[in-house]
């Protein structure tokens, strides 16, 4: 019986042994290539800037009003941003909420009155009603992830406390 069983046991190791063989042979090729395209230096992110983007020339999303008192989004960005403005000075006890993404953080193909940001300050106002909750709405139709990055950078000068990301519905949009 030992005899039967040591049989047994050594079939099987060779069986996981080929398999684990088969699979690190088919590997090889793969890590080898991987190997001296690295030595190579092929596939490095260079210095150079996305040709694509086009952001030498981006005008700021918000504008200050006349009066000085808030910001609202500049008139000639209206055609992708609905209008929206906020306190050009936060004030104590203000939370203020960036929201950057693309139409579906906008409200589209509704209003902006049913977007998730409006619903989302509604309901911050109900259950915390002693804080100034402001949840200021920068969703632009079709902006892929890339767009949004001059936006956040911009929106840094405005006392942001929280930021929310929702995007990748456009990130195939545009030739690239």
């Amino acid at each position: 019986m030992s005899i039967r069983s040591n049989r047994g046991s050594r079939s099987w190791r060779r069986a996981v042994g080929f398999r684990i063989g088969a699979i690190v042979l088919g590997l090889l090729p793969l890590v080898m290539l991987e190997f001296v395209l690295r030595a190579g230096g092929w596939g490095r992110p260079g210095d150079v800037d996305d040709p694509y983007v086009g952001f030498a020339s981006t005008s700021p999303l918000f504008q200050l009003t006349a009066d000085g008192q808030s910001y609202e989004i500049a008139p000639g960005r209206l055609e992708y941003f609905r209008p929206e403005s906020f306190p050009a000075r936060k004030g104590p006890g203000e939370f203020r909420i960036f929201c950057l993404g693309g139409s579906t953080v906008q409200g589209r193909p509704y209003s902006t009155e049913t977007s998730f940001t409006a619903w989302l300050e509604l309901h911050l106002k109900a259950a915390d009603d002693r804080r100034e909750w402001n949840v200021i709405n920068c969703g632009g139709v079709s902006y892929a992830s890339y767009r949004l990055t001059p936006i956040l950078r911009e929106t840094l000068a405005y006392q942001p406390d929280l930021y929310i990301l929702y995007t990748g519905h456009n990130e195939f949009l545009e030739e690239r």
